[in-house]
């Protein structure tokens, strides 16, 4: 009876076992939104992804915003960035107002991009 019992313990532990191998091989590990955000820098203007300093301020999990610095740079600036079938994906960064046909382009909510440049009207800023 005892060896019976111990044989079932080790066909449970082993089925156990292979079943977490299996599953840890299928698990991926999606990149942080800030590591992200990061990657886009760095195709966006040819430089590594280290270099920059992302800061997230808000995220919503469809939308996210914060700031960029490039590393031993002064300075820095503001980004958005939406998650689209691709990933994230950065919408806008600089220093002023989102231009309001790209805050449409990716749908921004109004609390995240309050404000933005209305490019077809004089450049004039407009409350969303």
């Amino acid at each position: 009876m005892k060896s019976k019992i111990v044989t079932l313990a080790v066909i449970v532990l082993l089925a156990l076992g292979g079943w977490l191998f299996m599953r840890s091989g299928k698990q991926s590990v999606a990149p942080s939104t800030a590591a992200a955000v990061a990657e886009s820098f760095g195709r966006k203007y040819n430089r590594p992804a280290s270099d920059y300093r992302i800061e997230t301020t808000k995220d919503t999990g469809s939308f996210a915003q914060g700031s960029v610095r490039i590393q031993g740079e002064m300075g820095g600036a503001l980004w958005f960035a939406a998650k689209t079938a691709q990933g994230w994906e950065l919408a806008a960064d600089g220093q002023g107002p989102m231009r309001c046909d790209t805050a449409r382009t990716y749908q921004f909510p109004r609390d995240m991009v309050p404000t933005c440049l209305d490019t077809e009207n004089k450049n004039a800023l407009i409350q969303r």
